[in-house]
């Protein structure tokens, strides 16, 4: 079992450059098992839910500029890029919701 001392510790040297291979290496050598460094090592998840709503209202408007000037064929794109956007939005709710 790892503790959060040494998790600590491995964060800490991966902020400093140590590469990841080196880091396990000495894991294993020092009597951690496969899924104890596995825990070590969980990956940061980036919450990018503010940047999908603000870039989703930022392409909509494109989007409603361009119908307001009659651009039917030039607001397709940004009419498919913010569905994309929001829908993006929509499913980092849902995962935020879930956890």
């Amino acid at each position: 079992m790892i503790t959060q001392e040494k998790i600590a510790e491995v964060k800490k040297m991966l902020k400093r450059g140590v590469p990841d291979g080196e880091i396990r290496n000495e894991l294993l050598s020092e009597g951690y098992t496969e899924e104890d460094i596995r825990v070590a090592f969980v990956p940061h998840k980036s919450e990018m839910g503010s940047w999908y709503l603000i870039f989703g209202i930022i392409v909509s408007l494109i989007t409603l500029g361009q119908l307001a000037m009659n651009h039917i064929l030039g607001s397709i794109i940004p009419f498919l890029c913010s569905g994309g956007l929001w829908y993006a939005y929509y499913k980092q709710l849902q995962e935020k919701s879930n956890q």
